[in-house]
């Protein structure tokens, strides 16, 4: 849903935690609000003055269309969601994201808490504070589970070129998918299935993207990753995307030229 008179919030990173009690921010999963939790329309208000209260709000082309002077961006419309969640210790939150609404930029995201209406997070500007607490709680995010990956795309990156989502009814299964990318970047690159296996780290996720066309398609992404001691990365050695339709391997190969 497009916005109304809102601010443009991106001269400036920004986390701000300011919890009225000792609240854990990981998220546990999505959850539906009850009759006595904070009703969505007050936690969007609520994120709304989060970013009303900045002094470098700029609305210079009228009602709803705004400049993000971080990203150089003009004459946007902002695009807002809700997500409902339980956070690991067991309370309640509405989490409230931002875009533009045509373009795959994070705008920020504002976490409040359920019932009292606290704002527990609000992260403005940039994606990668949520990235590192994320990676705090989970470990590296290129090693999280399917469900997580998915988790975090849709509380805070829906509107991204790939977004990670979960297997459903039709999909390639994810053993054989697996199998299948084995055997592909095998022959692509020289190297034995059985060494992918041994010597490097799996990292795997169903995504939608845009491939083939202009379309998303629903792609099983599988890499194989390395620590790097010296830079302490896990950087990209063998890749390969296999369409989850019917298991055809659209592309394989190795990352000799970076560390992804």
């Amino acid at each position: 849903m497009k916005t109304k008179a809102w601010p443009a919030l991106f001269l400036a990173v920004l986390l701000c935690v300011c919890a009225a009690k000792a609240t854990s921010l990981e998220v546990e999963s999505e959850a539906v609000p009850t009759a006595e939790d904070l009703p969505r329309a007050e936690a969007l208000a609520i994120a709304m003055e989060q970013l009303a209260a900045r002094a470098d709000v700029l609305a210079p082309a009228g009602e709803n269309l705004y400049d993000f002077p971080l990203y150089g961006i003009e004459d946007r419309a902002l695009e807002h969601w809700e997500t409902f969640v339980t956070l690991a210790d067991g309370s309640a939150a509405w989490i409230v994201s931002f875009a533009p609404a045509d373009l795959p930029v994070f705008a920020g995201a504002v976490t409040v808490a359920s019932p009292g209406g606290e704002v527990l997070e609000a992260v403005l500007g940039e994606e990668s504070a949520l990235t590192k607490r994320w990676e705090a709680e989970r470990g590296p995010r290129w090693f999280w589970s399917l469900e997580d990956r998915a988790l975090y795309d849709r509380l805070y990156v829906s509107t991204s070129m790939s977004v990670s989502v979960l297997p459903e009814e039709g999909d390639l299964p994810q053993e054989e998918a697996l199998a299948i990318a084995r055997k592909a970047i095998a022959q692509a690159c020289g190297i034995r299935a059985e060494t992918l296996d041994q010597e490097y780290r799996l990292d795997m996720e169903l995504c939608l993207c845009s491939l083939q066309s202009a379309e998303k398609e629903r792609v099983w992404n599988v890499c194989f990753r390395q620590l790097n001691p010296q830079s302490g990365n896990w950087d990209l050695c063998y890749w390969a995307d296999i369409l989850a339709d019917d298991g055809t391997v659209y592309q394989a190969g190795d990352n000799a030229g970076g560390n992804g």
